[in-house]
């Protein structure tokens, strides 16, 4: 009886974790999605449309450059904070600080090639990340650390003070009337100040200095996976802008952020069920991954239309300028609902006390 008794406590401790981290988890995306809309707003009701082309141009190479910063290192620290090995998190972000040079070296060269095609305003955009990549890359691993350890409410906080600073500088930047090169610069040193106060704050709470053997094996195999990840996200942005005008990026980037707060249902979702999967053996991981698919599912199911309908009406009226964007947002909508299925059976695969090579490649 008594087994049974510790058994239904820690079950229902489980479902306690699983709802607490869940509704902070859902604060810090809500807050992070808040800071860009209010952005975005901004940027359609002041700034011309080259401007947000350039600015989203920017925004889209430095994220698909981050795979050079050994990025698999963060669901490596993820793993290791789970599990218990606090060491491994000053050890990741070191090497990311190393490898985030190789960044900064792929920043420079791209400055100086557009300024040699008579692009200043991207080159100088480029010269702006080359030097802050660094600290962004290297830092940005404080949340796994903290949702490893399931200190959400902690994680949020620092978040949202990101996203605070980063769309006040924004905003001011876009007021005053800057380019998009200084307003993306703006953007990245608001993040680069908050980091280095989660990095302090990750630091000052870890219990031992014990590493797992397998973490940097782990993070770099991960690592080379995200190469396919990280372009893969940001190369319909990427072809816009090199193939078409600042402009044109400017409506696909409306539109792609406008369903961005459906993407972050699979965020969510791999932030809340990974500690568990981690810790759960095979059979109770397996339901517990049932579970969440049929929670994606039925989102999707009861949000489609009316995510829609509320779409057509509201961008008319909040982006008169942008109007003609609607076509497109319907079918982002589709590809962002099955981004959440492949982050969910990402989510499952990664958490195999075993790695599963051919199934995560084919995820």
């Amino acid at each position: 009886m008594s087994g049974d008794g510790s058994s239904s406590r820690a079950g229902e401790g489980e479902l306690k974790s699983l709802v607490v981290g869940g509704a902070f988890l859902g604060v810090e995306r809500a807050v992070d999605l808040l800071g860009r809309f209010v952005a975005l707003f901004v940027f359609a009701r002041i700034a011309p449309k080259d401007v947000y082309g350039t600015y989203t141009y920017l925004q889209s190479w430095f994220g698909a450059l981050v795979f050079l910063s050994l990025p698999g290192l963060s669901t490596a620290v993820f793993r290791s904070s789970a599990r218990g090995f606090d060491g491994d998190y000053l050890r990741g972000v070191l090497l990311r600080m190393k490898f985030s040079l190789i960044a900064s070296a792929a920043f420079v060269g791209l400055s100086v090639y557009f300024g040699h095609a008579g692009r200043a305003e991207v080159s100088r955009g480029f010269a702006l990340a080359a030097v802050l990549a660094l600290p962004i890359y290297a830092l940005s691993d404080y949340r796994s650390f903290l949702h490893g350890k399931r200190r959400f409410g902690l994680a949020t906080l620092i978040a949202s003070g990101l996203v605070l600073l980063r769309t006040a500088l924004v905003v001011i930047g876009i007021a005053v009337g800057f380019g998009g090169a200084a307003i993306f610069g703006l953007n990245l040193m608001g993040q680069g100040v908050v980091l280095v106060a989660g990095l302090f704050v990750a630091l000052g709470l870890r219990s031992n200095a014990d590493r797992d053997p397998n973490f940097l094996s782990y993070g770099t195999i991960l690592s080379g996976i995200a190469i396919l990840g990280s372009l893969s996200y940001y190369a319909d942005r990427l072809a816009v802008g090199s193939l078409l005008s600042m402009q044109d990026l400017a409506d696909y980037g409306v539109a792609f952020l406008l369903t961005e707060p459906l993407r972050e249902l699979g965020v969510v979702l791999n932030r809340l069920f990974f500690p568990r999967f981690a810790a759960e053996q095979r059979v109770a991981r397996d339901m517990s991954y049932l579970r969440a698919l049929a929670l994606a599912a039925l989102t999707f199911a009861l949000l489609y239309y009316p995510v829609l309908l509320i779409y057509r009406f509201g961008v008319g009226w909040l982006f008169p300028r942008y109007a003609d964007v609607l076509p497109l947002v319907k079918w982002l909508l589709v590809a962002a609902f099955a981004g959440v299925f492949v982050i969910l059976l990402e989510t499952y695969f990664l958490s195999q006390d075993r790695w599963l090579p051919f199934e995560y490649r084919y995820t």
